[in-house]
């Protein structure tokens, strides 16, 4: 069940922002205020979808709906759903010709952003939606000056091809896109909502089965990396996910096939999977990566040449450190 604080919302809006929310007090303001700043000449509606926090993320929720009456749809659920189902729920719920995604401790930069892609999808509808770079920051909203990792395709165009490589058009939180789930029936909707795998990925998979992606090269949002809390970064940052993966991987097969008629290609992601599994054992060596290694040869017994790639890449990025230390001039 569902408690829907504010239904004021314009029936066919031209943009639905999407939020989702889960005991993020120290940064949902900012988020909903970087939405609410944006410069715009058509409607845009606000889902923002909370999954039962229980710190204070609710009550400055209820206070900014009070401060921008009508500008919001806040939807709290009564238990906790998880980061998918709150997605998928709320994105349902958005009305628009287009979508946007941003999650509630991240937040816009740009002003026009939203502007600025709309105007581009318009212009371009061969694309199925448009991203854009990132300012990555810490906590405070600092610049972030630790690792961050992340296949972003780089260029002006994100293909199924690139997809099947591994890579995402950029961080979701900068996605402007043709609302799909409007248009889905209800077969590919349960399969969607069924399939087990990673939100981003599985997102810009289906996406890339409708059309290309287009890149912008501006930053016109911020990234928070919370690695020190409760989030997914810091549990992907901190774990050896190397089966987790393999499994998003093939769910996220079956539901282009299943569900769109479409086959798609992750064999490139499957040696990548079987490199970290090995690169964790030599950093980490112990029972638990051992095991995990081993369930990943097992499972990837079919791949070809897998050792040959993990030593191929193992020299390359040899050298990539050599040439950074200043020993290969």
């Amino acid at each position: 069940m569902v408690v829907v604080k504010d239904k004021k919302i314009n029936s066919m809006p031209k943009v639905s922002v999407a939020v989702i929310s889960y005991n993020q007090e120290k940064y949902i303001r900012k988020a909903v205020e970087s939405i609410l700043a944006q410069n715009t000449v058509f409607d845009v509606q606000i889902v923002i979808g909370d999954d039962c926090s229980t710190d204070g993320t609710q009550q400055i929720l209820l206070e900014l709906d009070r401060a921008y009456p009508g500008r919001l749809q806040l939807v709290f659920n009564s238990k906790n759903l998880g980061i998918s189902e709150n997605a998928y729920n709320v994105r349902r719920l958005c009305k628009g010709e287009y979508l946007a995604l941003l999650d509630g401790d991240n937040y816009w930069l740009d002003d026009d952003k939203l502007q600025r892609q709309v105007d581009f999808l318009d212009r371009h509808p061969e694309y199925i939606g448009c991203a854009h770079d990132i300012e990555v920051v810490d906590k405070n909203g600092k610049p972030y000056l630790g690792p961050y990792y992340a296949l972003h395709k780089k260029g002006k165009v994100c293909t199924l091809k690139d997809i099947e490589q591994g890579y995402l058009p950029g961080q979701i939180g900068t996605w402007v896109f043709k609302n799909i789930f409007k248009d889905m029936t209800e077969v590919q909707l349960a399969a969607y909502r069924n399939c087990n795998s990673v939100g981003d990925s599985k997102l810009a998979m289906v996406l890339a089965l409708y059309g290309d992606i287009y890149i912008y090269d501006q930053k016109m949002s911020a990234l928070r990396m919370i690695t020190d809390e409760t989030s997914f970064s810091s549990h992907s940052y901190n774990s050896n996910l190397s089966l987790d993966y393999l499994d998003w991987l093939e769910a996220r097969e079956r539901l282009a096939k299943e569900a769109f008629s479409r086959t798609v290609d992750y064999r490139i992601m499957r040696y990548d999977i079987f490199y970290h599994s090995v690169v964790l054992v030599v950093k980490r060596f112990d029972r638990a990566n051992w095991q995990i290694y081993l369930k990943v040869r097992k499972r990837l017994k079919q791949l070809k040449f897998k050792h040959l790639y993990v030593l191929k890449r193992g020299l390359v990025r040899a050298f990539e450190i050599l040439v950074k230390r200043g020993c290969c001039e």
